[in-house]
C-alpha cells in the first residue's frame, strides 16, 4: 500500500488576513510651515581675534637674512650693475606723479622704490612657495601666536568692522638693514641727496626710517558640504573687511585672491573668485600686510606692520534656485527589498528615512522633520502621502539642509516582524518641502504574513491521481493543468520548507514542494520529483515525466456488505471498538481515543465533520497495534481547534460531489473564508496527522507557522510547518479485522523497497 496525499488541485495558501483598513487622515498641517528668510546672511568664517591664529614679521630694511629663507630679492636686483642704483621706500612724496596714499605699481632703480620690490621678482612674499607654503600651513616652526596688540593709528578702525583684534609684529633687531646708519638716513650710498628731508626736515636726522615692514597672518577655517553649497548659490559673496598699515594681500588656499591699492582707512575685498579654491574641510586664510616705511626712535630693529580683518560669507536665500523636496521610507530584510514588502514572523526589517532634492537649488532654510509609527492588524495598506500613526518614530538628523541634487539618509530604524497577520507602518513628513514652505508627507507599510507550508514524512506526495472505479484498480488520470503541488521552499541549500520524505508526483506542475527531503542517496529537490510538464525554472521540480498509469483505490468498494455498524449523527469515537460502521448520512465525529487493538474502519454516505482530535492511545506491542480508517463519499471538514488526526481519512468523490478535505472549518459543511478579515487567527494552529490524507482535493488551510522557521533537519516531532502529514507504519501494520472478503490479514515478513510511482 502506496500513502499519498492526492491534491488535484495544489495551492499555494493566503499570506494573511486581508482586512477593511481603516484610513487615518492625514492632517493637513502637520508640521509648520516654515517660509524662507528674507533677509541676507552674514557668517563669519574667521577674524583676526582667532586664539588659532598665526603671524610673522619682518622689517624688511635690506633684505638681508629673509633672502635666504623667502628668495627675497637684493635691493640693486634688475637694476644698473653700477653701483649706485639701489631701490628705495616705496613711499616717495617728493618724486611725483604719486602721494603717499597710492601703492606705486611702476619700476624705477633711481627715484622710486616702485611696488616694494615686486618687479620682477617682488617683495610680496609669495602664497604657494615662500615659507614652506606659508598660507597653506607650511613651515610651522618660523610661526609665533598671535602678537602684539596694534598701536598703529590706523588700527583704530577696527572697531568699525566689529573690533577683532589688531595685530602687529614683534619688535627686533635686525642688523642686516643697509638704510640703518650711525650717520643717520642721508648716508645711504646711492641714496639722492635730501631724500627724505624734504618730507621732514632736519629733525627727521634723529629719527630711523626704515623700508617697509611686512608682517605675515595665517589661520584655517572648516567649511561643511553646507556651507560649501550656500556659496554656489545665488548672489553669495565671499567678503575680506580689513583695515591694515598699509596695504595687503589675501591668500586663500595658497592663491592669491585680492589686494589693496589704498591705504585710507577700512578696505572691503570682493574674494568671490576665490570660492573656487574652497573645499569642504580645512581651508587656509593668509594675510600680507606691507607697511611703505617705518619710524622708530626706540627700536633700530623696527617693526612689522598692522592689521585687523574678518573674512565673510554672505548669501540670501532669495535668491537661491527654487527647490523641491520629497520624503521616502524604504524597508529592506537582510540587505534585498522583499517583494510585495511582505516579510515574515521573525524577520530583521530595517526602515531607512530618506529625503530626496532632485533639483538645483539648496534647500535652505533648513527642513524640519517627523516620524510616526503604528502596527496595524490584519492588512492596512500605504496612504499616498503619508498618515498621522498613533506611535512616534525613531529620532532623526533633522533640522537638515539638503544639497542639490543629492539624497540624505536621515534615519534607519531597526525591528524584528514579532506577529503575524499584521501590517507594520512608519510616515515621514517634512518642512519646508519646497521654496517658500510646505509640508510633504510618504508612507511605508510592510505586511508581517505567515507562509504556512506541508511536511510529508514517511511517504509520498501525489496530486491528479483518479480514484478506481467499480470496485476495480483501473483508472484513467486526466491530463489536468490543476492538478499541481504548490507550496513554499526556501529553495536553498537543503531545500527546507515544504517537500515529502520521499516522491511527489503531479499530472502538472511541482513548485516550491521538494522531493526526497532528509532521505539518503540522491538530493532534494527533483531527485524523487515526477511531473508531468517541461516547464523548468528556479521554483520548478521535476518534469517530463508523463501521465502515470496509477490509480487511486476504490476505499468505499472495500465496505463489507454484512457484519457492519450503524454509526450515529453524533459519534465519539473512544466508544468504538474493533469492526467496520456505516452511515447512510453525515456524521460528526467529536474525537476520541482508539484503544491498542482496535481496528476500526467508517464508511459514510455523506460529509463528516470532524470536531475533536482523534488519537491512538499511548504504547502498543505488535498484536495490539490500533487502525482508524475513514471513509465517505461527501467531503470532510476539520475545525480548526483539531491538532491531531491518527490513521488514513479518505474522502472518495460521489459523482460530482464529495471528495474535498478541509483542514480548517468553523462547522459543520463550513469551511473557512480565506477573504474572511478572521482567517489568520482562526485557522492559526497546526494539524499533524499520523497517517494519510486521500481525497479528490484537499484544501490545506492552516495558517500556523511559516517558512522562515523551517529547517533542513525537520522531523515529525519538530517542524513549523501548518500541517504535518507522517504516514506511520502502523497505517500499513495493523490491516482491517473485517475486508470486503470477510478474512482476517496477517504478515509473514515486511521488507521496505524503494517507492514505486
Amino acid at each position: 500500500m502506496v500513502s499519498n496525499i492526492a491534491a488535484r488541485y495544489g495551492r499555494r495558501i493566503a499570506l494573511f488576513a486581508m482586512t477593511a483598513a481603516e484610513v487615518v487622515g492625514v492632517l493637513a498641517a502637520i508640521m509648520p510651515v516654515r517660509p524662507a528668510l528674507a533677509a541676507p546672511v552674514n557668517q563669519t568664517l574667521l577674524t583676526s581675534s582667532s586664539g588659532s591664529l598665526q603671524t610673522r614679521w619682518y622689517s624688511l630694511r635690506g633684505y638681508g637674512t629673509i633672502r635666504s629663507q623667502v628668495n627675497w630679492p637684493l635691493r640693486s636686483e634688475g637694476c644698473p650693475a653700477n653701483g649706485v642704483a639701489y631701490k628705495t621706500s616705496p613711499w616717495q612724496p617728493a618724486y611725483g606723479p604719486f602721494d603717499g596714499n597710492t601703492f606705486n605699481l611702476s619700476s624705477n632703480c633711481f627715484d622710486r622704490y616702485t611696488d616694494a620690490g615686486t618687479s620682477p621678482y617682488g617683495a610680496w612674499i609669495q602664497g604657494g612657495g615662500a615659507l614652506g607654503s606659508w598660507s597653506t600651513g607650511g613651515g610651522a616652526s618660523y610661526w609665533t601666536p598671535r602678537g602684539y596688540p596694534a598701536f598703529s593709528n590706523v588700527m583704530g578702525g577696527c572697531g568699525n568692522i566689529g573690533n577683532p583684534a589688531g595685530i602687529w609684529g614683534v619688535p627686533g633687531p635686525d642688523l642686516s638693514d643697509q638704510f640703518y646708519q650711525a650717520g643717520g638716513i642721508g648716508t645711504v650710498p646711492g641714496t639722492a641727496n635730501g631724500l627724505f628731508r624734504q618730507q621732514y626736515g632736519t629733525a627727521a636726522q634723529a629719527t630711523n626710517l626704515y623700508s617697509n615692514g611686512v608682517t605675515l597672518v595665517r589661520d584655517s577655517f572648516n567649511l561643511s558640504s553646507v556651507d560649501m553649497a550656500r556659496l554656489g548659490q545665488g548672489s553669495t559673496s565671499l567678503v575680506l573687511q580689513a583695515y591694515a598699515d598699509d596695504w595687503l594681500r589675501v591668500y586663500v588656499n595658497g592663491a592669491l585672491s585680492s589686494y589693496s591699492v589704498s591705504t585710507t582707512g577700512k578696505v572691503t575685498l570682493d574674494l568671490n573668485a576665490a570660492k573656487g579654491l574652497l573645499h569642504a574641510g580645512q581651508n587656509w586664510l593668509g594675510v600680507m600686510v606691507a607697511d611703505k616705511a617705518i619710524f622708530d626712535t626706540v627700536d633700530p630693529g623696527g617693526r612689522g606692520s598692522g592689521v585687523c580683518y574678518n573674512l565673510q560669507y554672505q548669501y540670501d536665500t532669495a535668491s537661491f534656485p527654487p527647490y523641491n523636496l520629497t520624503p521616502g521610507i524604504t524597508d529592506t530584510v537582510n540587505g534585498v527589498t522583499p517583494p510585495g514588502n511582505v516579510v515574515q514572523v521573525g524577520d530583521p526589517v530595517i526602515f531607512t528615512y530618506s529625503i530626496n532634492n532632485p533639483t538645483a537649488g539648496i534647500s535652505d532654510p533648513v527642513t524640519s522633520c517627523r516620524t510616526y509609527a503604528q502596527t496595524f492588524p490584519g492588512y492596512h495598506p500605504a496612504v499616498a502621502g503619508g498618515e498621522v500613526l498613533s506611535g512616534g518614530g525613531p529620532g532623526t538628523s533633522c533640522p537638515t539642509v539638503l544639497l542639490p541634487n543629492t539624497r540624505q539618509d536621515i534615519a534607519t530604524e531597526p525591528i524584528t516582524a514579532a506577529a503575524g497577520n499584521t501590517t507594520i507602518c512608519r510616515s515621514l513628513y517634512i518642512s519646508p518641502s519646497a521654496t517658500g514652505g510646505g509640508t510633504a508627507g510618504y508612507e511605508d507599510c510592510v505586511f508581517v504574513a505567515a507562509k504556512p507550508y506541508v511536511k510529508v514524512f514517511g511517504g509520498d506526495a501525489a496530486a491528479g491521481l483518479a480514484f478506481s472505479g467499480g470496485g476495480t484498480n483501473t483508472c484513467t488520470n486526466p491530463n489536468n493543468p490543476n492538478a499541481q503541488i504548490i507550496s513554499w521552499n526556501k529553495e536553498s541549500a537543503g531545500y527546507a520548507g515544504s517537500g515529502a520524505q520521499y516522491a511527489a508526483l503531479a499530472l502538472s506542475t511541482i513548485t516550491d514542494f521538494a522531493s526526497n527531503q532528509n532521505g539518503a542517496g540522491a538530493s532534494a529537490p527533483s531527485s524523487l520529483a515526477f511531473a508531468n510538464t517541461t516547464t523548468s525554472g528556479a521554483s520548478i521540480f521535476g518534469g517530463s515525466f508523463g501521465t502515470p498509469n496509477m490509480c487511486i483505490p476504490n476505499y468505499y468498494g472495500t465496505m463489507p456488505t454484512s457484519g457492519t455498524t450503524s454509526l450515529s449523527a453524533s459519534t465519539d469515537v473512544s466508544l468504538l471498538t474493533s469492526g467496520a460502521y456505516t452511515s447512510a448520512g453525515g456524521v460528526q465525529l467529536t474525537g476520541g481515543i482508539i484503544n491498542p487493538g482496535n481496528r476500526i474502519q467508517l464508511f459514510v454516505k455523506g460529509d463528516v465533520y470532524i470536531s475533536g482530535d482523534i488519537a491512538y492511545a499511548g504504547s502498543w506491542s505488535a498484536d495490539k497495534m490500533p487502525l482508524f480508517q475513514l471513509v465517505t463519499t461527501g467531503n470532510i471538514y476539520i475545525l480548526n481547534t483539531v491538532t491531531q488526526l491518527d490513521g488514513a481519512y479518505i474522502s472518495q468523490p460521489s459523482g460530482a460531489t464529495g471528495g474535498t478535505i478541509y483542514t480548517c472549518a468553523t462547522g459543520p459543511g463550513t469551511p473557512v473564508s480565506t477573504g474572511s478579515g478572521t482567517y489568520f487567527a482562526t485557522c492559526n494552529n497546526k494539524l499533524a496527522v499520523n497517517g494519510s490524507l486521500v481525497g479528490n482535493q484537499i484544501q490545506l488551510l492552516r495558517t500556523s507557522g511559516t517558512l522562515g522557521s523551517s529547517g533542513t533537519g525537520d522531523t515529525p516531532a519538530s517542524n513549523a510547518a501548518a500541517e504535518s502529514i507522517n504516514y506511520s507504519p502502523a497505517l500499513w501494520i495493523a490491516q482491517p479485522t473485517s475486508t470486503s472478503a470477510s478474512t482476517s490479514a496477517s504478515y509473514d515478513a515486511i521488507n521496505s523497497l524503494p517507492p514505486v510511482l
